[in-house]
């Protein structure tokens, strides 16, 4: 099939009109609040650098210099009506107390890695399996990538404390003695991460 099999869109905020990529653009999102509640399509460039991701409803939304989002305790909220969420605190933002939410994170995590741990225990496949996964974790909204990278840095750091716990073998040594040498090469306070 030609490059211009698929047709053409419009991309809602930079008004390019670009080929539809059934693999990856128009990515849908939101409109701005203030622009109505309808989905609209944009470019990978807009929906990487003028989209967010609200914490509260779950939605990825443009927002203009008009409908900048509110941050609540370090998370990105969206204008929309995110129901009794909107403009609270951290904990009331999570909809429960402290040790509920905790509990519910550690459910998250474990479901997370297990998925991942599926993804990956497939002899004979690293390579495409990886590029797969990068093909896709680039596809992520940004901000989420630095999320991700976060949870890469921290793991990190758990393999590197293996090898002075000596809480390692031969299944997993390599990966811990990596771990070592990349953080070797960067200072801790380079690996705070902000969230944008």
């Amino acid at each position: 099939m030609g490059d211009n099999d698929y047709g053409n869109f419009t991309c809602y905020s930079c008004k390019r009109v670009l080929p539809v990529d059934p693999d990856g653009e128009p990515f849908h999102v939101l409109p701005p609040v203030s622009e109505g509640s309808e989905d609209v399509s944009v470019c990978r460039d807009c929906y990487h650098d003028c989209t967010l991701h609200c914490f509260a409803c779950g939605v990825d939304r443009l927002y203009t210099e008009g409908d900048q989002p509110t941050k609540v305790g370090g998370y990105s909220i969206c204008d929309a009506e995110c129901g009794a969420v909107r403009r609270t605190s951290e904990e009331e933002t999570m909809g429960y107390d402290s040790e509920e939410r905790n509990r519910v994170i550690e459910e998250e995590a474990e479901k997370a890695v297990r998925a991942l741990s599926d993804f990956v225990n497939v002899l004979g496949q690293d390579k495409a399996r990886a590029e797969a996964f990068v093909k896709f974790v680039d596809r992520e909204h940004r901000t989420l990538q630095q999320g991700m990278m976060r949870l890469v840095i921290a793991t990190l750091e758990n393999w590197d404390k293996a090898l002075d716990a000596h809480n390692y073998d031969g299944r997993n040594e390599a990966a811990c003695k990596l771990a070592r040498k990349l953080l070797s090469n960067t200072d801790k306070y380079d690996r705070g991460l902000p969230c944008i």
